[in-house]
């Protein structure tokens, strides 16, 4: 019997009890389809910890992505133009999180600098390919500040949300960002605290 559902969370365990009664037979680990001493362990530390309990061996994980959509704020526009590099950059410290917390998880950075959010709309089939099972939108403002009205970005991020949610991805959408910034970018230290917020909601969303 599989301990795991579809997203790599721990559903109905096996019991210890028999993993003990098959290494007691000198096998040395639980029998086919059980787990491992090793992996028990780390169950009963996260469980100590309160941290959630997944399933943290490879094998036994499904492989998940999360896709961040948005502009220069998502992508990282490099220290050069007031920013942050990618690899600090929200979705690299959102997967490094998830990825802490046991789950084998990919967070794809879709940002582009200086793209609408029609223009997102206009990309999102490709950048929410297959395997995608999370959306993460932040459409800025740039429509407004190429002439675009503040309707038009909520009628496109509406129909993001929507063809989204249509193939069965959770979406989530935020606008709002901590008010640390590299002259009109966001600085690390904002990228931190919008990661640590969203991790909650994306491994909720992981779980539905």
């Amino acid at each position: 019997m599989s301990a795991v559902d579809q997203h790599g969370f721990l559903g109905n365990a096996a019991s210890p009890v028999m993993a003990r009664r098959d290494r007691s037979r000198g096998t040395g680990r639980a029998k086919k389809g059980g787990w491992s001493m090793s992996l028990l362990h780390r169950l009963l530390l996260f469980a100590l910890l309160g941290l959630p309990l997944v399933v943290l061996d490879a094998a036994n994980l499904i492989h998940a992505q999360v896709v961040a959509i948005g502009a220069s704020n998502t992508a990282g526009t490099g220290y050069t133009k007031g920013g942050v590099m990618t690899s600090e950059a929200y979705p690299a410290q959102l997967e490094e999180l998830l990825r802490a917390r046991g789950l084998s998880v990919t967070v794809k950075n879709a940002g582009v600098p200086g793209i609408t959010a029609g223009q997102m709309l206009g990309s999102l089939d490709s950048v929410a390919d297959s395997g995608t099972k999370v959306a993460i939108i932040d459409p800025m403002w740039n429509e407004m500040r190429l002439g675009g009205s503040k309707l038009d970005m909520e009628r496109n991020i509406a129909e993001m949300s929507r063809r989204l949610k249509a193939r069965g991805i959770k979406v989530i959408v935020f606008q709002t960002w901590p008010p640390y910034f590299n002259g009109s970018h966001p600085s690390a230290k904002a990228h931190a605290i919008v990661a640590a917020k969203l991790l909650p909601q994306v491994m909720a969303a992981l779980r539905r």
